[in-house]
């Protein structure tokens, strides 16, 4: 927004200045994905048109479908919806090498939105949709966001980071999320050495509202935070420059029909993505 106004000094003298007032300003998504691009389950749709590189296994786990009631953004028109069906492959999209690594002393930053309506208990008792890996492998567990099984009316999401020490190898609120609900996710990743970082952690409902951040996400003793020891370990980082959104063969749901739901993928390399 530019802004232009007269200013007067103690002589009376007057003069027309002009400012720039940033209101809202998003910082520059160097990788970002809506699933805009089509609906069904042809890769034209499941990649977004391209922009991720590929997909694979079973192909009737995954889909594009409509927000419509789901409480995505109002300007988000499709998602990417995962089916939790236990006994089947695995089938997910996968992204690699599309953003540029962090050098040390800068960050990479990630947001995602996810509704998850799967509340039956898993054989597994949990999944890891999300994951910084573009496949199975010694990349695939550097950082996981999980969804744990522990029926009842709420879900536990845990931030797994495979290679880092117990006790700081998960991260969590606990089960404090509602089912059949939709909230963004958002993680800063600043990188300290060639295989360390600096975790950061953000959870908002469909409102914007802050709901979780680094105080919250305590560590597998539950006596730590991310405020207090919020180093990880990679032990490959270029697992930061990969993203696969999978449901894994065998961890699902009995008869399946329930599904998880991601829209709004991005990562800047300056600054939290924000809202979509």
């Amino acid at each position: 927004m530019i802004l232009t106004g007269t200013v007067t000094d103690q002589s009376g003298a007057s003069d027309s200045q002009t400012a720039e007032l940033l209101v809202g300003v998003q910082p520059a998504l160097v990788y970002a994905s809506d699933w805009g691009t089509a609906l069904g389950t042809s890769d034209n749709a499941l990649l977004d048109g391209g922009i991720w590189d590929a997909s694979g296994g079973n192909p009737d786990i995954i889909e594009v479908v409509v927000t419509t009631g789901l409480g995505f953004p109002a300007a988000m028109s499709n998602c990417f919806r995962v089916e939790e069906r236990d006994g089947e492959t695995w089938r997910g999209i996968n992204v690699a090498g599309a953003w540029a690594l962090p050098a040390i002393g800068g960050s990479i930053w990630k947001r995602v939105y996810w509704r998850n309506n799967a509340s039956s208990p898993g054989p597994a008792g949990f999944v890891h949709p999300l994951q910084s890996c573009a496949g199975a492998g010694p990349k695939c567990g550097d950082l996981w966001w999980r969804h744990n099984f522990p029926g009842g009316t709420t879900w536990h999401l845990q931030l797994t980071t495979n290679d880092t020490p117990y006790p700081e190898n998960h991260h969590s609120p606990g089960s404090v999320f509602a089912y059949n609900t939709t909230y963004r996710f958002e993680w800063q990743m600043k990188r300290l050495t060639t295989t360390t970082w600096e975790l950061h952690a953000r959870i908002y409902d469909s409102n914007d509202v802050l709901l979780y951040d680094d105080g919250d996400f305590l560590n597998s003793d539950g006596d730590k935070s991310l405020l207090d020891l919020p180093t990880i370990i990679t032990n490959d980082p270029t697992s930061q420059q990969e993203c696969m959104i999978v449901f894994q063969g065998g961890n699902g749901i009995p008869g399946g029909g329930e599904y998880l739901y991601f829209g709004g993928y991005a990562v800047s390399l300056t600054d939290w993505c924000g809202a979509y």
